[in-house]
C-alpha cells in the first residue's frame, strides 16, 4: 500500500456545497451494489425471459435509476441529505449503541466530506468502504453479545442484498474485468518490456505500467511515470492529432525509431495524416473486458 515515488494526487478542493451528487453516489452504491453489466451479463446467460429481463435498465442498473429518485441531480439539498443519513440511521437501528454508531458516522461522513471536496465521482470499486465499515462496526457490537441471540432482520436484509450483489461479479471468471494484465503478459511474451513503450490516458496505462513494474512515457503529461503525473502539460483527453504530435516529439527527444503506444480506444491512427512518415501499425488488440475504459488496447508502433 505504499505509494510509488512519482504518485500524486491531482484536483484542488472546492467548498461547494450546492448539491451532493458524488458523496450520493457512494451512499447508494455501498448499500445497494448491482452495477451494469454484471447483473445484465448474468441474465443474458441465462436465456430466456430473463435475457429479455436484462433489457430493462432498472434491473441492470438500479444504482443509476434510484440516483435521480432520491435527489440526485435535483439540487434538492434537504432530500439528498435525508438519504444521506439513511446508513446511519440503519446503523443505528441495528447496534442500539450510540457510541458505535458514532464510530461508523466518523468513517461515513469522512469518506463523504473527501468526496465533496474533491468532487471525486469514484467507481463500484471505490464504494465498498462504507458497507465495510458497516459491517465492521456490526461485528463490533455483536461481539459482546450471546453467540445465539438473533440478528436484527435489517442487518440479515443488507447481508442479503449485498451478498446477491456480490453473486452477479462471479461473472468476472468468465470474462476480465480490465485487460491490462492480459496486456502487460503478452508484452513481456513478445520480449517488449525493455522497448520505448508510451501509453495514453495515463490513467488507463498506469496498470500496464505497474504490472511490468517500469515507468511508461504518458503523452498526457509528456513524462515518464508508473501512476498519474499531474504536471502542467498535462492534458485529460488527447485527440488523434495531438496524440501523433506528442508521440513524435517523445521519440525525438529519446532519439527512438520505434515504439510501441498503448491505448484503450481506437484512435484510427493508421490513418493519420498529420505526419504521413510517421507509421502507426495496429500489432494487438485486447477487446473483452468488463471496464469500457481498459477494453480495446493497440500496440502500435
Amino acid at each position: 500500500m505504499v505509494p510509488a515515488p512519482d504518485f500524486t494526487f491531482g484536483g484542488r478542493a472546492s467548498a461547494e456545497f450546492s448539491q451532493f451528487d458524488m458523496p450520493l453516489h457512494f451512499a447508494i452504491g455501498a448499500f445497494v451494489p448491482f452495477f451494469s453489466p454484471f447483473v445484465g451479463d448474468v441474465l443474458h446467460r441465462f436465456g430466456g425471459a430473463a435475457a429479455h429481463l436484462a433489457a430493462s435498465p432498472f434491473v441492470t442498473d438500479p444504482v443509476s435509476q434510484l440516483f435521480p429518485i432520491l435527489g440526485g441531480g435535483s439540487g434538492n439539498l434537504l432530500l439528498q441529505a435525508a438519504v444521506l443519513a439513511l446508513p446511519i440511521l440503519a446503523c443505528f437501528i441495528i447496534v442500539r449503541d450510540a457510541l458505535r454508531t458514532a464510530e461508523f458516522a466518523l468513517t461515513y461522513f469522512g469518506v463523504l466530506l473527501f468526496v465533496q471536496l474533491w468532487q471525486f465521482p469514484g467507481g463500484l470499486r471505490h464504494y465498498g468502504i462504507l458497507f465495510v465499515a458497516f459491517v465492521g462496526t456490526v461485528w463490533m457490537w455483536r461481539s459482546t453479545l450471546p453467540p445465539r441471540r438473533a440478528a436484527p432482520s435489517l442487518w440479515v436484509a443488507l447481508l442479503v442484498i449485498n451478498a446477491v450483489g456480490g453473486l452477479t461479479t462471479l461473472a468476472w471468471e468468465v470474462r476480465p474485468y480490465s485487460q491490462s494484465r492480459n496486456a502487460a503478459t503478452w508484452i513481456e511474451t513478445m520480449h517488449l518490456e525493455d522497448k520505448f513503450l508510451m501509453g495514453s490516458p495515463d490513467w488507463a496505462a498506469s496498470s500496464v505500467a505497474g504490472y511490468l513494474q517500469r515507468p511508461i512515457y504518458y503523452l498526457d503529461c509528456e513524462c515518464f511515470g508508473t501512476h498519474v503525473v499531474w504536471n502542467e502539460e498535462r492534458a485529460d483527453f488527447l485527440g488523434r492529432d495531438e496524440m501523433v504530435g506528442r508521440a513524435i516529439q517523445a521519440m525525438t527527444a529519446e532519439r527512438k525509431s520505434e515504439g510501441y503506444l498503448i491505448v484503450n480506444y481506437d484512435y484510427r491512427l493508421g490513418r493519420q495524416t498529420t505526419a504521413p512518415d510517421f507509421a502507426f501499425e495496429p500489432i494487438k488488440r485486447f477487446p473483452e473486458a468488463f471496464v469500457a475504459d481498459e477494453r480495446v488496447r493497440h500496440r502500435e508502433n
